[in-house]
């Protein structure tokens, strides 16, 4: 992704239609979605985690690669109708030829494969193949975690790749301005904010997640790296605080244009640029970790400390800024917002790539700024003038 700023929250319906790849145009429309998900058919329960996603299939769907270097995939295959997990189903790896089957769980399990960038197909009797697309492995992020959907009825593919190609090339595009004549820009709220409930519709599906499991996928796909080039020379304790940043950058910015923006012809979110980049299908053992860590946390404006009045903050964020962010004014035109004011970014880890609109979180910068010692708070207090991090009330 890289997400904006809206002039008009009836604008967000247009640009979607509009700007966004052709794979969007179709899940805009109602009477293309047929279906409804609470992510019932998870990838990992809380063992999972505690195990570090160690020992999390059955011996007989265990493959192992070559190289105990190398990183780990764990996940599951699930029916998409039905939400149950899908036995037996086998799971081939295309570049390099092998094959794994779920045990009776639906989960699998591969250690020791290089890190990269693969394409699986996925198969099982009664179900039409589907086909998942540079599905990454980066050993310095944990485990790979993947869901992998199949459906009696249709092929699914998704392509991740694809998905981080369209937010460089769309970037630009999918900006508007910000709601600069809506009063709930400057309006102060007292009483401590309940994290809102909202819904996202990824492939004409429309999912019901908690703000907690939505962000695993959201993370993870607007951190996704087919490799660890990016990550070089950087610590996993230090990483960890680069995705925290990206985390509480992405809580804050879905509560904010669930709460400020109209829906989406009845859905809050959308999974693309327009919105933020969301992907169900694949997450990872360090995004879960930052997500994780900062439960609950938003940015907010506080004013009058003891009373704790505030404003919500929409943390905009981009790819990457060229050393320096940009006052929102400078680029959409409109009134100056006070968090959002340009900083230099002198940690931009790719200075000659201009990837989005430069306003509010540089993500590659935030990573930079993690690689030299800063935690998340203070990332994000650089990158959105004013702010404060806060716990607010879970969801009801």
């Amino acid at each position: 992704m890289r997400k904006i700023l809206l002039s008009l929250a009836v604008c967000l319906i247009v640009s979607c239609i509009l700007f966004t790849i052709p794979s969007f145009a179709a899940q805009d429309s109602p009477a293309d979605v047929f279906k409804v998900s609470h992510l019932e058919a998870k990838a990992f329960t809380k063992d999972d985690k505690l195990n570090e996603f160690y020992n999390y299939a059955e011996y007989d769907s265990t493959y192992y690669y070559n190289d105990p270097n190398n990183g780990r995939v764990v996940g599951v295959v699930y029916d998409e109708e039905t939400e149950k997990f899908v036995k037996d189903a086998w799971i081939e790896n295309l570049e390099l030829g092998f094959k794994v089957k779920t045990d009776k769980q639906g989960r699998f399990e591969i250690n020791y494969l290089p890190d990269g960038e693969y394409t699986w197909i996925v198969k099982a009797p009664g179900y039409k193949g589907s086909t998942y697309a540079s599905f990454p492995v980066n050993s310095i992020l944990g485990a790979s975690i993947y869901r992998f959907a199949l459906s009696s009825q249709r092929s699914i593919n998704s392509n991740l790749k694809l998905d981080k190609e369209a937010r460089h090339d769309h970037a630009t595009e999918h900006e508007s301005h910000p709601l600069e004549s809506d009063i709930s820009i400057n309006s102060t709220h007292t009483g401590w904010p309940v994290i809102v409930n909202f819904s996202v519709n990824y492939n004409n599906v429309i999912y019901y997640p908690d703000m907690d499991e939505y962000l695993y996928y959201v993370v993870a796909s607007e951190l996704w790296s087919p490799d660890s080039s990016l990550y070089s020379g950087i610590s996993s304790a230090a990483l960890l605080q680069g995705f925290k940043a990206q985390a509480v950058t992405a809580r804050t910015y879905a509560d904010y244009i669930t709460r400020m923006y109209d829906k989406h012809n009845g859905y809050d979110l959308c999974s693309t640029t327009c919105c933020q980049v969301y992907n169900p299908h694949y997450t990872n053992q360090m995004t879960i970790d930052a997500v994780d860590g900062t439960t609950n946390q938003m940015l907010l404006v506080i004013y009058n400390w003891p009373t704790y009045d505030y404003i919500f903050v929409e943390a905009v964020f981009s790819a990457s800024c060229l050393g320096y962010t940009k006052d929102n004014e400078d680029v959409w035109g409109s009134n100056p917002i006070s968090y959002l004011r340009g900083v230099v970014c002198p940690y931009d880890l790719r200075p000659t790539l201009d990837s989005g609109h430069n306003v509010g979180l540089c993500q590659d910068g935030a990573i930079g700024y993690a690689r030299n010692g800063y935690n998340y708070i203070q990332i994000l207090n650089h990158y959105f003038t004013g702010t404060t991090v806060k716990i607010c009330n879970p969801q009801a």
